[in-house]
C-alpha cells in the first residue's frame, strides 16, 4: 500500500489553508491551522491567521480590528505544544 510522505500531507494542509484564505470558507483555514499544529511545529498556521487578517480585515475603521485568526493561531499552537511533544514522535 502506498503512503503519502508527512512532508506531502503538510503541504497539502497548508495548501487548503490558503484555498480557505482566498476563495473557501472561513472554517476551512480554521481547520487547516488546528491540523497543522495537531501535528507540527506549524509555521504556516502563523502565516494562515496573518495572511487571513491582512485580507480581510477592513483596512480602515473607526476602532483598530482585532486580528483574530493571527491571535487564535498562537494560542492554538501554544496549546497543542505539550501534547504534541508528548504524545507524538518529533520529525
Amino acid at each position: 500500500m502506498y503512503h503519502l510522505p508527512i512532508t506531502s500531507i503538510r503541504v497539502f494542509v497548508a495548501l487548503a489553508g490558503l484555498f480557505g484564505v482566498l476563495w473557501g470558507p472561513w472554517w476551512l483555514t480554521a481547520a487547516a491551522i488546528v491540523l497543522l499544529s495537531a501535528r507540527f511545529r506549524a509555521w504556516e498556521a502563523l502565516l494562515l491567521g496573518l495572511l487571513t487578517d491582512l485580507t480581510w480585515l477592513p483596512a480602515v475603521s473607526l476602532f483598530q480590528p482585532v486580528p483574530f485568526f493571527t491571535l487564535g493561531a498562537i494560542a492554538v499552537i501554544w496549546a497543542f505544544e505539550p501534547i504534541r511533544s508528548k504524545f507524538l514522535l518529533r520529525t
